[in-house]
């Protein structure tokens, strides 16, 4: 399959002989850094197979890099931040509304992404402040990862950066590239920005941001106040994850990237969802 901007689609892996007609549903957000994967990256079919007959399994898609994560108060002001989460949350609305007709039940929908995709899950969760019914009924986040979210001056660092690297001069120029354009824009404006100040090893640059809006504070903030969806959670880590993203070329630190199996970041994501979910 084929790349295209137009990627606001999702899977739906329904069993053969289902033993309902109101089965569970489990909503995989896929990893990537909120720069790479798709849906395919996590397929459902063995676990489909395995259920014998008692699960559906959705695995959807959202707008990664530059196409969904820019910032600056140029996006801010003539569009949205966070547009990537906000096509996640677009997708459990589907969900919510259609998955009756594949024979789910979506008063039990289970909410699951790993690294990035767990980091999706603890901002779907405090979506908004959670001021609503959420579209999911519990949730797994595996391994979740919380990059640093940039400030206003590190936003319009990013947006200035994609100007200049596009030969633009505002916003309605960047959104009159082909889309084959913004995708090497993309490419671009991560190359002239890494590393940089506040953009480090194991860090992808574009990322979900405070917005005011559907993330209100910093995600911390949100969790120690109370504001997020009080659904069952299931929380964990991925020894040496972190490995991967380290400098390779850097032999001083290898002793310390061995012995550091699990990020700080994790540890306090959690040290909150435990403490404050009850799980």
């Amino acid at each position: 399959m084929g790349q295209s901007e137009d990627c606001l689609i999702l899977d739906v892996l329904t069993p053969a002989q289902p033993v309902s007609t109101s089965l569970p549903v489990l909503v995989q957000i896929h990893g990537g850094g909120y720069t790479a994967g798709d849906a395919q990256s996590f397929p459902g079919d063995a676990l489909v197979n395995a259920s014998n007959g008692n699960m559906i399994y959705v695995a959807i898609q959202y707008r990664l890099g530059i196409f969904g994560f820019l910032g600056g108060s140029s996006i801010a002001e003539d569009g949205v931040l966070n547009a990537g989460l906000l096509d996640q949350r677009l997708a459990l609305d589907w969900v919510q509304r259609n998955i009756r007709a594949f024979g789910g039940d979506p008063s039990r929908v289970t909410l699951w992404g790993g690294s990035a995709g767990g980091g999706s899950v603890a901002y779907q969760l405090i979506a908004g402040g959670a001021y609503d019914d959420p579209p999911f009924s519990a949730a797994i986040a595996e391994y979740p990862w919380w990059q640093p979210l940039l400030n206003a001056s590190s936003q319009e660092r990013q947006y200035i950066t994609a100007l200049a690297l596009s030969n633009c001069s505002d916003l309605a120029c960047l959104r009159s590239l082909p889309s084959d354009n913004l995708q090497t824009l993309n490419q671009a404006v991560q190359n002239a920005s890494y590393p940089g100040p506040g953009n480090g090893f194991g860090d992808f640059w574009f990322g979900p941001v405070v917005d005011g809006t559907f993330i209100r504070r910093l995600p911390d903030l949100e969790y120690k106040s109370g504001n997020f969806y009080k659904v069952p959670l299931l929380v964990d880590r991925d020894a040496y994850e972190g490995y991967i993203f380290s400098n390779a070329t850097d032999n001083g630190g290898t002793q310390e990237y061995e012995t550091s199996d699990v990020s700080a970041t994790q540890f306090v994501v959690a040290k909150i969802f435990t403490s404050r979910a009850g799980t």
